[in-house]
C-alpha cells in the first residue's frame, strides 16, 4: 500500500483546485493507495474529506504566512527573513508528522505547502509531486515559485498545455512537467434527484440567465462581464439576468459597482455554494471572462450540463472550450466582444443547444474523472519507481 500525504493549508476560499484534489484523493485505487490529508485550517473541502473517512491530521501554521496572497508578500530583507524563519518552523513540525506516518509520497496542494514540503522532502529523502494550477509569469514571486518547483519537485502535474508552457526556461520545458487535464464525474452531474429547493427564489421564467462562477478576484474578470451586461440592459434587453456564484476579497468592490450602476435587479449575488450543479441547471450560458486562468474546472461542469460557454482567450480556457463548437472564445478585457457573444447566444437558442451538446461530448471524450485519476496514478508510480 502506497501512502500519499496531501498537504494543504485550507485558508483560502474553496475553488476548482480544491474540488479537483478532493475528487482525486477520493477516487484513487483503494487497494494501492492510502491517502492522508494534513491541513491547517478547516474549510468546506476538509469537512467533505472527513466525511469520506479519509485520515486527517491538523497542524499549526503561523497566521503571518497562512493563506498569504502572492501580491501581499513584502519583498524587503526583514520580511523575507521573518517569512523564512516561520516556514522553517512549520517544516520541522510537518517533518515529524510525515516521518511518524512513514509517508511514501508527498503531494502538496497550495504554494505555501509546496515550499514547506519541498524542504521537508530533502531531509526525509522522500518523493514529492505537485499540481500546478497557476500561470507563473514574470513577477519575482512567480519566478521564484517556478524555479522552486522545478528544483524541489520530482514531478509537476500541469492542468493544461498553457500551464505547462509557463514552466519554459531558456526555450525548454523540463521533463518533470506533465499535463493531466481536470476531470469530472459525468454521472454525478446527470443525476436527476438533485435538491431543487434552493432554486425557487432565483428562477425566472422567460428570462435569459447568464452565469459566472468563481472566486471574487481581479483575475476572474467579473467587472468586464458586469459592464457588458449593463450595455446590453441599457440597449433594451430587459429580460436579462445574471447569477453570480462565489465569494472573495473583491466582494465589496463588485457589490458597490452593481449598486452605483443601478444593476442590482439584473446582477444577483447568490454567495458561495458548496455544490453548483443546481445553479448550473438554472442558467442559459456560462461566462468565464478571466484575464488569467490555468484551466477552468467550472467550464467542464457547465459542459457536463450541456451549456454553451463564453470564455477569454487566456491560459487553458481555449483548451477546454472549442471556439464555435462548444462555446465562444473572445479576447480578454474586451467588453465589446463579450456583448456580441452574449447577444449572439441570447438570440439563437439552436446554437446554444448545439454548443451544449458538443460540449458534453467533448467532456465525455477528454475530461472524465476516470481518465484524470488514471493518468495521475500513472505519474505517482513513475515517480516512486524512478
Amino acid at each position: 500500500m502506497i501512502s500519499v500525504a496531501y498537504v494543504m493549508h485550507g485558508a483560502r476560499n474553496v475553488g476548482g483546485g480544491e474540488n479537483s484534489i478532493f475528487q482525486l484523493m477520493t477516487n484513487l485505487d483503494q487497494f494501492r493507495f492510502y491517502p492522508i490529508v494534513i491541513y491547517s485550517k478547516d474549510n468546506h473541502i476538509i469537512k467533505k474529506i472527513k466525511k469520506k473517512g479519509i485520515e486527517t491530521i491538523k497542524f499549526h501554521v503561523d497566521p503571518d504566512i497562512l493563506g498569504l496572497y502572492r501580491n501581499q508578500i513584502k519583498l524587503n530583507i526583514f520580511s523575507l527573513i521573518k517569512y523564512s524563519f516561520k516556514i522553517f518552523k512549520v517544516a520541522l513540525r510537518l517533518r515529524l508528522i510525515l516521518k511518524a506516518k512513514k509517508i511514501d509520497l508527498i503531494h502538496p496542494h497550495d504554494n505555501l505547502s509546496k515550499i514547506i514540503c519541498g524542504l521537508v522532502a530533502i531531509t526525509l529523502k522522500s518523493k514529492v509531486i505537485c499540481h500546478s494550477r497557476d500561470l507563473l509569469n514574470k513577477s519575482f514571486i512567480e519566478k521564484f515559485l517556478k524555479i522552486f518547483q522545478l528544483s524541489f519537485m520530482d514531478a509537476i502535474i500541469a492542468v493544461s498545455n498553457a500551464n505547462k508552457k509557463s514552466f519554459k526556461i531558456n526555450g525548454k520545458i523540463s521533463k518533470k512537467v506533465k499535463v493531466v487535464y481536470n476531470g469530472i464525474d459525468l454521472l454525478m452531474f446527470l443525476k436527476e434527484n438533485q435538491n431543487t429547493s434552493k432554486k425557487s427564489d432565483y428562477y425566472y421564467n422567460n428570462f435569459f440567465i447568464v452565469g459566472i462562477v468563481g472566486v471574487f478576484d481581479e483575475v476572474k474578470g467579473h467587472i468586464y462581464l458586469f459592464k457588458a451586461l449593463k450595455l446590453l440592459f441599457d440597449d433594451g434587453n430587459n429580460n436579462l439576468r445574471c447569477l453570480v456564484v462565489g465569494d472573495g476579497r473583491q466582494k465589496d468592490f463588485l457589490l458597490k459597482w452593481v449598486k452605483d450602476n443601478e444593476m442590482d435587479k439584473v446582477i444577483i449575488f447568490v454567495g458561495f455554494k458548496k455544490d453548483i450543479r443546481n445553479w448550473l441547471k438554472i442558467i442559459n450560458v456560462l461566462t468565464i471572462p478571466s484575464i488569467q486562468e490555468s484551466f477552468p474546472r467550472v467550464a467542464l461542469e457547465a459542459m457536463a450540463h450541456k451549456l454553451a460557454v463564453i470564455g477569454s482567450n487566456v491560459g487553458g480556457i481555449p483548451e477546454a472550450v472549442t471556439n464555435g463548437e462548444t462555446g465562444i472564445i473572445i479576447d480578454k478585457e474586451n467588453i465589446e466582444l463579450l456583448v456580441k457573444a452574449l447577444n449572439k447566444l441570447m438570440h439563437n437558442s439552436k446554437l446554444r443547444i448545439d454548443m451544449g451538446t458538443n460540449g458534453y461530448e467533448k467532456c465525455k471524450s477528454n475530461f472524465t474523472l476516470k481518465l484524470n485519476v488514471k493518468e495521475t496514478e500513472k505519474i505517482y508510480k513513475q515517480v516512486l519507481t524512478s
